[in-house]
């Protein structure tokens, strides 16, 4: 009987030391590789009025149109992305911009979490916030971050949103704030899900910058020694119990 305990206890002891193993959910959340290509990878834009103003990628202390001066991201980096405007004519104040990616959330996890680096430069006041992503409702002046369903359209703001996660804006131009969600409740099923930076304007423009985004899923996995002790209690186990039989 001590035998079997012992054995038991020698298994839970082996689970329990086992060390857990966090897994990077997107893609290029730093825009390092997007910046190196010329081009965004893993991230999905869609503009509304996209021939004047889009997310674009940029490196720390390049201006965005008619902005100071972007400050360095504070975990450094070469390029963020940031939403801009190609004119400066009338018809440039007006526009709606959407960077998305897609991600697969795991069946197992013990938690899952959301963080990134974000400044919000809005040149009116923030507006309209109840407003869906459409510049053509006036007014609507404000930036927002969200968690979408995998058949969310780019700018739903309806029934596809699964979490709003930033609504508004700020005057602090271009000073980088950190943000960070636990979004393990929020994302318990399994399965695909969208994540969502976007702005919307008519009374003068904004400019998004975001960078380090990152959604970390974290799970507990056995080590292969762990696994061995597991599998030595339960040969322990299977042996008692054949002494037992032979007797």
């Amino acid at each position: 009987m001590k035998s079997t305990r012992l054995a038991i206890l020698l298994s839970l002891a082996a689970l329990s030391l086992s060390p857990c193993r966090a897994t990077e959910l997107l893609i290029d959340g730093g825009f390092e590789e997007s910046g190196t290509a010329g081009q965004f990878v893993g991230w999905t834009i869609q503009n509304q009025n996209g021939i004047h103003s889009s997310f674009q990628l940029e490196a720390p202390g390049t201006a965005a149109q008619g902005g100071p001066t972007a400050q360095n991201s504070p975990r450094g980096g070469n390029y963020y992305a940031v939403s801009d405007y190609y004119t400066q004519d009338d018809v440039g104040y007006q526009a709606a911009n959407a960077l998305l990616q897609t991600f697969y959330v795991p069946a197992s996890f013990q938690s899952i979490t959301l963080s990134f680096q974000m400044f919000v430069n809005s040149y009116a006041a923030i507006s309209g916030t109840g407003h869906p992503l459409d510049y053509a409702i006036s007014p609507s002046q404000y930036a927002r971050v969200d968690i979408l369903s995998a058949d969310a359209t780019a700018f739903d703001t309806g029934s596809g949103v699964v979490a709003s996660l930033y609504l508004g804006g700020t005057t602090d131009f271009n000073e980088y704030s950190d943000y960070s969600f636990n979004l393990s409740s929020t994302l318990a099923a399994s399965g695909t899900y969208q994540i969502r930076f976007a702005d919307v304007y008519n009374q003068s423009y904004i400019n998004m910058g975001v960078d380090n985004v990152s959604i970390t899923a974290v799970d507990q996995v056995p080590e292969p020694s762990s696994l061995c002790m597991l599998g030595l209690g339960a040969a322990g186990l299977i042996w008692k119990g054949r002494k037992r039989f032979c007797r």
